[in-house]
């Protein structure tokens, strides 16, 4: 049984991109401290924190929704380092690197609001431990 959102695969996922942005950027230009640097971390860290607090919010349309937002600043975190790599703040094994994460993340999340917008197998909007687990398996 699920016991927190840190259980979930697509979270793991999100929580580890995160962490590479904040890895990589650390190597962007300092000038760049206070704008891309701010803006591209505030969207890969938006990916987790939209899925934890979609997971905490017990009701199955809420979490879609907050998994919506998630998926929204996964685009938001590619578009980002598109334009990172194009600048050359980025080499090409780390750009390569990271878009399959982002890809591999854009997939789970994909597959997890899928199995989420389909119907409820109980009788009420509330999502239990044991319909999430077997939405997310680990």
């Amino acid at each position: 049984m699920t016991k927190g959102f840190e259980e979930l695969r697509v979270w793991q996922l999100a929580h580890a991109l995160a962490l590479e942005v904040y890895r990589i950027s650390d190597a962007f230009p300092i000038e760049e401290k206070y704008a891309s640097t701010s803006q591209i971390r505030r969207a890969a860290s938006s990916v987790a924190a939209n899925i934890a607090e979609g997971y905490g919010r017990h009701s199955r349309a809420e979490y879609l929704h907050f998994l919506h937002y998630s998926r929204g600043s996964l685009m938001e975190a590619k578009s980002y380092l598109y334009l990172a790599r194009d600048l050359g703040y980025l080499t090409a094994t780390q750009a390569g690197t990271i878009m399959d994460a982002i890809r591999d993340l854009g997939v789970r999340l994909n597959n997890t609001i899928s199995a989420l917008s389909r119907p409820p197998t109980k009788h009420n909007e509330q999502l239990s431990n044991d319909d999430r687990k077997t939405i997310e398996p680990q």
